[in-house]
């Protein structure tokens, strides 16, 4: 079987400072992300940011680990912690 997904990201690296990013994110690019910096974070064109929560338990943390980390052999957990 075939799989049409397949994420694409992007960045640009000037002077060692990330300074735009952009990410297809669904198979028929239908979201669309991108940053510039000093100019903020759009989703398809509409600006997006971080929430206001003061501490994580309040909030949603999420991670791009693979399922079963506790197994992965790059030990996904222990380089966050």
């Amino acid at each position: 079987m075939l799989c049409l997904y397949s994420p694409f990201r992007l960045a640009l690296e000037i002077r060692k400072e990330i300074s735009l990013g952009a990410a297809l994110q669904s198979h028929d690019g239908a979201k669309k992300f991108t940053a510039e910096k000093n100019k903020g974070a759009f989703l398809n064109g509409k600006q997006i940011s971080v929430s206001n929560k003061e501490f994580l338990k309040d909030g949603l943390l999420v991670t791009g680990f693979p399922y079963g980390s506790k197994d992965n052999v790059d030990h996904c957990i222990d380089h966050f912690a």
